[in-house]
């Protein structure tokens, strides 16, 4: 395989700055994820799921094109300088892993509270002598609810993206 079936793409971040020194080379018939890839071995910090990549911004348009992932590269890329830009999307979590400590934090709290009425105390409240049945229905309902959502997230659901950011999502487990 010759040179004349590569091709030197210079990644740059939003503010023009190189992210990759010397830009990544990929084969001439490279797909978007051909190019996340070169970049992730260039940088093991982005990995593909981290990665957003995105055509130069051409005079008067306000939005950037993203790379059309189906597309070969050389087709959507300038022949003379070929270019992207980069932008770091943050840690990355799988929506399964999210919505499964989202929904274990209701589903085990609840019972602790109703299994150790000691742990009333530690707040100040007073202790609890009797179990109404009503909060035993109420139990059964609420752990069925979540292990009902538990089941869907893992065998049901089919996510439109592989992950989510990390970052804002933690304030919410």
């Amino acid at each position: 395989m010759g040179l004349e079936n590569r091709i030197l793409v210079q990644v740059v971040g939003r503010n023009g700055k190189q992210i990759i020194e010397g830009g990544v080379e990929v084969d001439a018939e490279a797909t978007l994820e051909d190019l996340k890839k070169a970049i992730h071995s260039r940088n093991r910090k982005y990995y593909p799921e981290r990665q957003r990549i995105t055509l130069p911004l051409p005079p008067g348009q306000s939005r950037p094109t993203p790379v059309d992932e189906a597309k070969k590269l050389r087709d959507q890329l300038a022949s003379d300088s070929p270019q992207v830009v980069f932008k770091d999307l943050g840690p990355q979590v799988s929506y399964s892993t999210l919505f499964f400590f989202e929904y274990l934090g209701p589903l085990l709290i609840y019972p602790v509270l109703y299994f150790f009425p000691q742990v009333y105390s530690y707040f100040g409240l007073p202790l609890r002598n009797s179990i109404h049945p009503v909060q035993t229905f109420a139990l059964y309902a609420w752990c069925f609810h979540y292990a009902k959502r538990e089941f869907e997230t893992f065998c049901i659901h089919r996510f439109s993206h592989a992950t989510g950011c990390l970052g804002p999502t933690l304030p919410t487990l």
